[in-house]
């Protein structure tokens, strides 16, 4: 019984360092693998811009921002969440009463050149517009927008 145990126990330690040896083996094998130069692809660098968009028209103000997309032209289109985003001493305008002549939500869809100009507000649901009926063009922060008001 004693000679039994003891060859077990040989057979069990064997396998055991075996098993290391493989690993190791596998091991070095894989990093030289990983080591070799190949065809590698360097990830986009992104660099914030604090001042990017530039101040908005009509005091509005972007809630939480969940989709930005670059079209062909690079004019960059964002949407946000807006007024339920916004606390109610950001959105003083937008209360009933008003609480401040500053600020509200601006449209949910918003359209930009690449420098931060505001090109195009996009508005939905009962205060919807047209192109013809609405700014068109409107330059973020200044004082020259054209507005046309819309016809029922």
């Amino acid at each position: 019984m004693k000679n039994t145990d003891g060859k077990r126990t040989l057979y069990i330690g064997a396998a055991f360092v075996s098993a290391l040896v493989a690993l190791g083996a596998c091991q070095a094998l894989l990093e030289n693998r990983a080591g070799t130069p190949g065809p590698s692809v360097q990830a986009p660098r992104f660099e914030v811009d604090p001042l990017w968009p530039k101040p908005l028209p009509n005091h509005w103000l972007l809630g939480m921002t969940i989709g930005v997309w670059a079209d062909e032209q690079d004019h960059v289109w964002i949407i946000h969440r807006g007024a339920p985003t916004l606390s109610n001493m950001e959105k003083g305008a937008e209360l009933n009463p008003p609480t401040g002549e500053c600020c509200r939500a601006a449209p949910p869809v918003l359209e930009f050149d690449s420098d931060g100009n505001l090109l195009r507000p996009a508005t939905s649901g009962r205060n919807r517009t047209t192109a013809s009926s609405s700014t068109t063009r409107a330059t973020c922060g200044s004082a020259a927008t054209a507005r046309k008001t819309p016809t029922s």
